[in-house]
């Protein structure tokens, strides 16, 4: 057997290894070309994006430039933001197109050329729109691709001014509205709850009722028993009622927020009243009056031999009057007796002089209703015996229907000829019709149709005489 030489099979080798080379190397060419040219189009879309954001966040931003004017006018200023970014990408001025419209399918409404400046008269909302565009190109044209252009387009809202202050000065020559009055009392719901009722009444400067040709809105509210914000629009009076959530006991605070009417401004300064506040409460009496004294006496005899004795009786008895409706002190009167040895006391009491002891609240007129409390200040439970309204006889056929008092009826019928002067007639029992000691209750007077505007007068009498009245224009 014949051998051939060693360096025959290494040139062999070689030349094989050349010619797989060559086969291999156009697709290994082609690899590496192909992860090029794509980061090069990776990378001048991104350039070519970010671009034209970069351009339009220029132009839309608030200032103005070295050379004078806002920012949406500095066309040069916006392609070199643009061009700061892109210039990698082979971004030239004339790639970056910048326009401005009025917002979405609007049409153009100018244009920032090279070297120029945008327009002036641009309103508040425009928007400037940029395009920037690169074309690409294959370094090597190892694959047949046609050059194609990338485009971005970016859309900005322009902000020509923001206005920013604390607070918005009122106008010299419009009129300031302001609170005139606050009423609030409790309605007794019924089933062991109560509500508060609040009546606003608003004015301007000129003392007149701030409505006019539209309403004004009142803001406010309420704490206490229960928590609530409420707004209301004020009638022609310009007055407006608001309500209380329920709640188990009589204790809130009712203020007025804010005051909004077109035209008008509202100054707090001038507010009469701003807040009010109601809270009743039944305080247990400490003492117990009486008219009789107690009379502790300690005898001192002395015997005489014809068995008659005189004696002496020197007895110190003290009386608790009724104590007041303050309950800060109790008063102590001494009362000493002389007794005589015909057992005749004459007792020597320094008397109390009463007086009426009541407090009445403002008339509240709410539709065809009249709301009025009445506060019994004494320890003695008080019984109304009559009362009288006087209201105005507008319309003619205006009629009395029923008086309440805390949610329970004490009179109904169908008087329209004011004044009206009750007496009798009583509904219910005459418990209705009373108030406790230290208690306040709430009078409602209602009517068959809304009240006019004219004067109001309701007069109530107790059976102790005592009067209270209140009138309201």
């Amino acid at each position: 057997m014949i051998s051939a030489p060693a360096g025959i099979f290494r040139k062999k080798q070689r030349g094989q290894g050349l010619v797989e080379f060559a086969l291999v190397l156009p697709v290994l060419l082609l690899l590496v070309f192909g992860v090029i040219e794509m980061g090069r189009l990776l990378f001048i879309y991104v350039a070519v994006t970010a671009s034209s954001r970069e351009a339009a966040r220029y132009g839309s931003a608030i200032g103005t430039v070295p050379g004078g004017g806002p920012r949406y006018q500095d066309c040069d200023g916006m392609r070199a933001a643009a061009m700061r970014i892109g210039s990698l990408a082979g971004l030239q001025p004339v790639d970056i197109t910048i326009t401005y419209d009025s917002g979405p399918s609007t049409s153009t409404s100018g244009t920032c050329p090279v070297g120029g400046q945008g327009p002036f008269d641009l309103d508040l909302g425009s928007r400037v729109v940029v395009n920037v565009q690169s074309d690409y190109q294959p370094i090597a044209p190892l694959v047949n691709l046609p050059v194609f252009p990338i485009l971005s387009e970016s859309i900005r809202t322009i902000f020509k001014s923001i206005p920013i202050a604390t607070a918005t000065p009122i106008p010299v020559n419009i009129p300031v509205m302001f609170v005139y009055n606050i009423d609030i009392i409790a309605i007794d719901n019924g089933d062991g709850t109560y509500s508060a009722e609040v009546v606003v009444t608003i004015k301007d400067d000129s003392g007149s009722p701030a409505v006019l040709t539209d309403a004004a809105t009142v803001i406010g509210e309420f704490s206490g028993a229960s928590s609530s914000d409420v707004v209301g629009d004020t009638n022609g009076s310009g007055q407006v009622t608001f309500l209380s959530d329920p709640a188990n006991k009589v204790k809130w605070t009712f203020c007025v927020v804010n005051l909004v009417k077109v035209n008008y401004g509202y100054d707090p300064a001038l507010n009469i009243e701003t807040c009010d506040s109601i809270e009743v409460f039944t305080p247990t009496p400490t003492s117990t009056a009486s008219d009789t004294p107690t009379t502790t006496s300690t005898p001192t005899e002395t015997p005489t031999p014809t068995d008659t004795s005189t004696p002496t009786e020197t007895p110190t008895g003290t009386i608790t009057p009724p104590v007041s409706p303050t309950e800060t002190s109790t008063p102590i009167i001494v009362l000493t007796v002389t007794a005589v040895p015909i057992d005749t006391i004459t007792p020597t009491v320094v008397p109390t002089v009463s007086s009426c002891n009541y407090l009445v609240g403002v008339l509240l007129v709410s539709t065809n209703s009249i709301f009025w409390d009445i506060s019994n200040l004494s320890l003695d439970v008080a019984t109304i015996s009559s009362i009288q309204v006087s209201w105005p006889d507008i319309p003619a056929s205006q009629k009395l229907t029923d008086i309440g008092l805390q949610g329970s009826a004490i009179w109904s019928g169908n008087s329209n000829s004011p004044p009206t002067f009750i007496n009798s007639g009583w509904s219910g029992a005459v418990e209705n019709r009373q108030l406790a000691a230290l208690a306040t209750k709430v009078m409602q007077i209602r009517f068959g149709s809304n009240l006019s505007a004219g004067t109001i007068t309701v007069t109530v009498t107790f059976e102790d005489g005592c009067s209270v009245s209140a009138t309201r224009p």
